[in-house]
């Protein structure tokens, strides 16, 4: 899957879960929307996110959430 494809797919992801997300903003959900949103990229991608995903606190930003999250994928 190239990089287009992936972010056409987690768009629609993000739509689904209610999330807004912002070109290089702090990933905005609360807790309940997080874990639906690592629930929802799992069965839409078909893969088992590595333990990192999990902690909220870790993601930065929606570019570097994104960036490990394609790159995470990609490896399947």
């Amino acid at each position: 899957m190239n990089r287009e494809e992936f972010t056409k797919k987690m768009d629609e992801v993000f739509e689904q879960v209610g999330i807004t997300v912002q070109k290089g903003a702090k990933l905005e959900a609360d807790s309940l929307q997080y874990v639906y949103l690592i629930s929802s990229i799992e069965e839409t991608f078909d893969v088992t996110l590595p333990d990192e995903f999990l902690t909220f606190s870790s993601v930065n930003n929606t570019d570097a959430f994104l960036d490990l999250l394609y790159d995470t994928i990609s490896q399947k």
